[in-house]
Protein backbone atom coordinates (compact mmCIF):
# COMPACT_ATOMS: atom_id res chain seq x y z
CA UNK A 1 0.00 0.00 0.00
CA UNK A 2 2.94 2.37 0.94
CA UNK A 3 4.74 1.54 -2.31
CA UNK A 4 1.89 2.08 -4.40
CA UNK A 5 1.00 5.19 -2.82
CA UNK A 6 4.01 6.72 -3.25
CA UNK A 7 4.17 6.20 -6.75
CA UNK A 8 0.69 7.32 -7.26
CA UNK A 9 1.82 10.54 -4.98
CA UNK A 10 4.81 11.09 -7.47
CA UNK A 11 2.45 10.57 -10.77
CA UNK A 12 -0.30 13.08 -9.65
CA UNK A 13 2.50 15.60 -8.70
CA UNK A 14 4.33 15.23 -12.01
CA UNK A 15 1.25 15.07 -14.31
CA UNK A 16 0.38 18.65 -12.23
CA UNK A 17 3.26 20.38 -12.24
CA UNK A 18 2.91 22.63 -15.00
CA UNK A 19 -0.35 23.53 -14.43
CA UNK A 20 0.13 24.44 -11.12
CA UNK A 21 3.04 26.77 -12.50
CA UNK A 22 1.07 28.17 -15.40
CA UNK A 23 -1.56 28.85 -11.97
CA UNK A 24 1.44 30.65 -10.43
CA UNK A 25 2.25 32.59 -13.11
CA UNK A 26 -1.21 33.73 -14.47
CA UNK A 27 -1.81 34.87 -10.69
CA UNK A 28 1.59 36.74 -10.65
CA UNK A 29 0.31 38.57 -13.84
CA UNK A 30 -3.09 39.15 -11.93
CA UNK A 31 -2.37 40.10 -9.16
CA UNK A 32 1.16 42.45 -9.90
CA UNK A 33 -0.04 44.01 -12.89
CA UNK A 34 2.37 47.30 -12.16
CA UNK A 35 5.67 44.84 -12.93
CA UNK A 36 4.87 44.02 -16.35
CA UNK A 37 3.28 47.47 -18.14
CA UNK A 38 1.07 47.92 -20.10
CA UNK A 39 -0.20 44.78 -22.62
CA UNK A 40 0.39 45.14 -25.84
CA UNK A 41 -2.28 43.96 -28.16
CA UNK A 42 -2.24 43.29 -32.06
CA UNK A 43 -5.09 44.30 -33.66
CA UNK A 44 -6.44 43.67 -37.36
CA UNK A 45 -9.92 45.48 -38.61
CA UNK A 46 -11.59 43.78 -41.88
CA UNK A 47 -15.43 44.25 -43.18
CA UNK A 48 -17.02 40.89 -44.27
CA UNK A 49 -20.33 41.07 -46.28
CA UNK A 50 -23.35 38.95 -44.80
CA UNK A 51 -26.50 39.17 -46.17
CA UNK A 52 -29.17 40.65 -44.05
CA UNK A 53 -31.24 37.66 -44.45
CA UNK A 54 -28.57 35.11 -42.69
CA UNK A 55 -28.03 37.62 -39.93
CA UNK A 56 -31.27 37.15 -37.78
CA UNK A 57 -30.22 37.04 -34.79
CA UNK A 58 -26.63 37.73 -32.76
CA UNK A 59 -26.40 34.30 -32.83
CA UNK A 60 -27.28 33.59 -36.14
CA UNK A 61 -24.65 36.29 -37.17
CA UNK A 62 -22.21 34.99 -34.96
CA UNK A 63 -22.54 31.16 -36.70
CA UNK A 64 -22.17 32.46 -40.28
CA UNK A 65 -19.18 34.30 -39.47
CA UNK A 66 -17.68 31.32 -37.57
CA UNK A 67 -19.14 28.63 -40.36
CA UNK A 68 -18.03 30.66 -43.19
CA UNK A 69 -15.56 33.61 -42.90
CA UNK A 70 -13.39 32.05 -40.78
CA UNK A 71 -13.63 33.75 -37.22
CA UNK A 72 -12.84 30.97 -34.68
CA UNK A 73 -14.10 31.05 -31.07
CA UNK A 74 -17.55 30.88 -29.27
CA UNK A 75 -20.13 33.88 -28.87
CA UNK A 76 -19.11 35.61 -25.41
CA UNK A 77 -21.82 38.39 -26.14
CA UNK A 78 -24.39 39.63 -28.04
CA UNK A 79 -26.87 42.30 -28.37
CA UNK A 80 -29.44 43.69 -30.88
CA UNK A 81 -29.09 47.62 -31.53
CA UNK A 82 -31.27 50.28 -33.71
CA UNK A 83 -28.96 49.66 -36.65
CA UNK A 84 -28.03 45.94 -36.36
CA UNK A 85 -25.87 43.68 -34.01
CA UNK A 86 -22.99 43.93 -31.99
CA UNK A 87 -21.22 40.83 -30.75
CA UNK A 88 -18.12 39.17 -29.18
CA UNK A 89 -16.56 35.76 -30.54
CA UNK A 90 -13.66 34.89 -28.46
CA UNK A 91 -11.18 32.43 -27.01
CA UNK A 92 -8.52 32.88 -24.51
CA UNK A 93 -5.65 34.33 -26.67
CA UNK A 94 -8.14 36.41 -28.68
CA UNK A 95 -11.61 38.17 -29.46
CA UNK A 96 -13.30 39.13 -32.40
CA UNK A 97 -15.29 42.30 -31.62
CA UNK A 98 -17.98 42.60 -34.33
CA UNK A 99 -20.36 45.78 -35.78
CA UNK A 100 -23.02 44.70 -37.95
CA UNK A 101 -25.40 46.77 -39.83
CA UNK A 102 -28.55 45.62 -41.22
CA UNK A 103 -28.81 48.47 -44.15
CA UNK A 104 -25.34 47.63 -45.67
CA UNK A 105 -24.88 44.32 -44.80
CA UNK A 106 -21.35 44.91 -44.04
CA UNK A 107 -19.83 43.52 -40.39
CA UNK A 108 -16.64 45.57 -39.02
CA UNK A 109 -14.75 42.71 -37.49
CA UNK A 110 -11.99 44.11 -34.91
CA UNK A 111 -9.88 41.21 -34.06
CA UNK A 112 -7.01 41.89 -31.36
CA UNK A 113 -4.90 38.89 -30.60
CA UNK A 114 -3.73 39.05 -26.53
CA UNK A 115 -0.09 38.51 -25.54
CA UNK A 116 0.87 35.49 -23.58
CA UNK A 117 0.17 37.04 -20.01
CA UNK A 118 -3.13 38.09 -20.91
CA UNK A 119 -4.11 34.26 -22.49
CA UNK A 120 -2.60 32.91 -18.83
CA UNK A 121 -4.70 35.37 -17.33
CA UNK A 122 -7.84 34.35 -18.85
CA UNK A 123 -7.17 30.62 -18.92
CA UNK A 124 -6.64 31.26 -15.14
CA UNK A 125 -10.08 32.27 -15.03
CA UNK A 126 -12.33 29.94 -17.57
CA UNK A 127 -13.40 26.84 -16.94
CA UNK A 128 -16.75 24.16 -16.99
CA UNK A 129 -17.71 22.49 -19.72
CA UNK A 130 -20.27 24.16 -21.02
CA UNK A 131 -18.95 26.16 -24.25
CA UNK A 132 -19.42 25.62 -27.40
CA UNK A 133 -15.66 25.73 -28.31
CA UNK A 134 -13.85 21.70 -27.92
CA UNK A 135 -11.18 23.60 -26.58
CA UNK A 136 -12.34 25.76 -23.62
CA UNK A 137 -14.40 22.55 -22.78
CA UNK A 138 -11.22 20.45 -22.97
CA UNK A 139 -9.52 22.81 -21.00
CA UNK A 140 -12.09 22.68 -18.40
CA UNK A 141 -12.10 18.84 -18.22
CA UNK A 142 -8.13 18.73 -18.00
CA UNK A 143 -8.78 21.45 -15.12
CA UNK A 144 -11.14 19.39 -13.19
CA UNK A 145 -8.66 16.30 -13.48
CA UNK A 146 -5.56 18.35 -12.21
CA UNK A 147 -7.69 20.04 -9.32
CA UNK A 148 -9.01 16.50 -8.26
CA UNK A 149 -5.22 14.94 -8.66
CA UNK A 150 -4.08 18.23 -6.61
CA UNK A 151 -6.32 17.21 -3.49
CA UNK A 152 -5.11 13.57 -3.99
CA UNK A 153 -1.91 14.50 -3.80
CA UNK A 154 -2.37 16.95 -0.56
CA UNK A 155 -3.72 14.07 0.94
CA UNK A 156 -1.88 11.80 -0.02
CA UNK A 157 1.67 13.71 0.52
CA UNK A 158 -0.08 14.27 4.53
CA UNK A 159 -0.68 10.56 4.83
CA UNK A 160 3.21 9.84 3.47
CA UNK A 161 4.29 12.50 5.71
CA UNK A 162 2.62 11.55 8.80
CA UNK A 163 4.36 7.85 8.00
CA UNK A 164 7.97 9.60 8.91
CA UNK A 165 7.83 9.18 12.53
CA UNK A 166 11.00 11.84 12.75
CA UNK A 167 9.26 14.14 10.35
CA UNK A 168 5.87 14.95 12.47
CA UNK A 169 6.90 17.84 14.65
CA UNK A 170 8.03 19.98 11.24
CA UNK A 171 5.05 18.90 9.17
CA UNK A 172 2.72 19.53 12.73
CA UNK A 173 4.30 23.24 12.09
CA UNK A 174 3.92 23.76 8.95
CA UNK A 175 0.53 22.27 8.65
CA UNK A 176 -0.81 24.56 11.45
CA UNK A 177 1.07 27.64 10.13
CA UNK A 178 -0.20 27.10 6.51
CA UNK A 179 -3.86 26.70 7.72
CA UNK A 180 -3.44 29.40 9.81
CA UNK A 181 -2.13 31.80 7.51
CA UNK A 182 -4.92 30.67 4.81
CA UNK A 183 -7.68 30.67 7.05
CA UNK A 184 -7.02 34.18 8.41
CA UNK A 185 -6.46 36.01 5.46
CA UNK A 186 -9.87 34.56 3.93
CA UNK A 187 -11.66 35.57 7.28
CA UNK A 188 -10.16 39.21 6.52
CA UNK A 189 -10.69 39.46 2.84
CA UNK A 190 -14.36 38.35 3.52
CA UNK A 191 -14.74 40.64 6.60
CA UNK A 192 -13.02 43.60 5.57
Amino acid sequence: MHLWLRNFHLLAGLFSALMVLQYGVSTMFMSHRGWFGPPKMETTEVTINVSSETATSARALARELMDKHGLNGELRQGRETNTGYVLRIALAGFQHDVEYSRATGVARVKTQKRPARMTLTAIHQQGGLHHEHWVSNAWGALVGIVSVGLILLGLSGIYLWFKLRKERVVGTVLLVLSLAYSVSLMVMLRVA
